[in-house]
């Protein structure tokens, strides 16, 4: 008799009871697989919520805090991943105002660093209160061995002007003068080594 053959499955055991069991998922690393049955209500909750709510609702407290909102569920892979950390900044408006937690929003944007500690060691280092400096434009080296492009071209156009047996005899004159030196031979013009 054929019997079907059987899915491997993820299996989790509290106090030796089975509390759960999933399918097990071969699909990228990283990739979550998500029974709404085995989530908390409150996960359960948000899973409903359109992303758009979240950002809405973060928009409501400022423009910046809406872009972070943005940011925060663009780069996750599950929306409502996301939204603890924005309901998170959100929350700090009741702490710190509307306008310091816009200020930390455009702060953690500006810095490439949209995440909730972000805003959070911001407004606690009062950074949101200073101007955001920006970093002087960064000029080239100047150094007595650092050359430019037309350093090397100046070389290769000297040799242009030239025919191959004179740059030849100049470049076996270096190398037979550096056999010498080093103990080899010159032999032709050439140096063997």
């Amino acid at each position: 008799m054929h019997q079907p053959r059987r899915r491997p499955c993820v299996t989790l055991h509290h106090d030796g009871a089975r509390v759960a069991s999933h399918a097990r998922s071969y699909g990228r690393k990283g990739t979550a697989v998500i029974v709404d049955e085995h989530r908390p209500r409150a996960h359960r909750d948000y899973g409903q919520w359109p992303p758009e709510r979240v950002v809405a609702w973060a928009e409501t407290i400022g423009p910046n805090v809406g872009e972070l909102a943005r940011a925060v569920m663009r780069h996750r892979t599950h929306p409502e991943t996301g939204y603890r950390t924005c309901l998170g900044v959100i929350r700090l408006a009741d702490k710190y105002g509307r306008d310091r937690i816009d200020a930390a929003c455009a702060r953690a944007l500006r810095i490439g660093s949209p995440t909730a500690k972000s805003v959070t060691a911001i407004l606690r280092n009062g950074l949101d209160r200073a101007p955001l400096v920006e970093p002087p434009p960064r000029g080239a080296l100047a150094h007595e061995n650092i050359h430019g492009a037309e350093y090397f071209d100046k070389e290769e156009r000297s040799d242009l002007g030239r025919d191959d047996s004179e740059a030849g005899r100049d470049e076996a004159e270096r190398d037979g003068g550096d056999a010498e030196r080093e103990g080899g031979c010159a032999v032709g013009g050439a140096a063997l080594h």
